[in-house]
């Protein structure tokens, strides 16, 4: 059996709830649904009810915990994506393609009434492999 290595990012909710950033297992990540959320709980106020800016910071936070296994986003091999209503696709979609252009990978998108924050419009996760 291959050792776990796991990465927090130091959102509260992680220790909290008891979860965390990314896991590692051989040459596979698996990247916790990541958000806009901030540490304190809330979203930005330039962030809410944009699909985009909760989109980028989103990959931001995916690229960090993926940086920590010396990986990025090009090593993307699957991802799901959830957005709370149609008119938050477009955002979204201009995210993926800005920050997965290189990567290509497998996708889904879901819509979904709500998320963890009233405030959270798109949530992210995604699977890595070296």
């Amino acid at each position: 059996m291959q050792p776990r290595q796991r990465f927090f990012s130091g959102l509260d909710s992680e220790r909290i709830n008891g979860y965390c950033r990314a896991v590692r297992v051989g040459d596979r990540v698996w990247v916790s649904g990541s958000t806009a959320l901030e540490s304190g709980g809330g979203v930005a106020i330039h962030r809410r009810d944009n699909a985009y800016e909760q989109s980028a910071e989103a990959f931001r936070r995916i690229a960090q915990a993926l940086e920590h296994f010396e990986l990025g986003l090009d090593n993307a091999v699957c991802l799901r994506a959830y957005v709370t209503e149609t008119k938050h696709i477009a955002g979204y979609l201009e995210a993926h393609r800005q920050f997965l252009a290189k990567a290509v990978p497998a996708a889904t998108l879901v819509g979904t009434p709500f998320l963890a924050h009233p405030d959270l419009v798109v949530e992210i996760e995604i699977e890595a492999s070296a």
